[in-house]
């Protein structure tokens, strides 16, 4: 004749059953995950043309055509701005650089003859 026993019933705390749950959560955290990300699938390259078959040769792509990944209206927003920002810059110090230049030329008279105005200097 074989006996079954029933486990008896255990009731726990809330204090017990939220300890328990920050222990697995702690654990949980703990623990290292590793992800390996696939290659990513061959594509045609839209600005060089070129087949595309490794995240390698995606980078290398990229950086040959001066191009970048699109990462969304609001930085490529960021983007646009950062780069007029810089064009500007640009453009005001060659224009600096010339009225600099050009003031010196016309002070001490060192425009060629034939562009020579002339100037008082008060």
């Amino acid at each position: 004749m074989t006996m079954y026993f029933l486990p008896k019933k255990i009731s726990y705390s809330r204090a017990a059953i939220e300890k328990r749950d920050a222990q697995r959560e702690e654990v949980k955290q703990k623990t290292p995950t590793v992800y390996i990300q696939p290659d990513i699938e061959p594509y045609i390259s839209p600005t060089t043309g070129e087949l595309i078959s490794s995240r390698k040769a995606h980078r290398e792509d990229l950086k040959r055509s001066g191009c970048r990944v699109y990462e969304g209206r609001e930085q490529e927003t960021k983007e646009a701005a950062r780069v007029r920002a810089e064009q500007d810059r640009r453009a005001e110090s060659k224009i600096s650089e010339a009225v600099e230049k050009t003031f010196y030329d016309l002070k001490y008279n060192r425009t060629p003859p034939a562009r020579r105005a002339t100037f008082t200097w008060e």
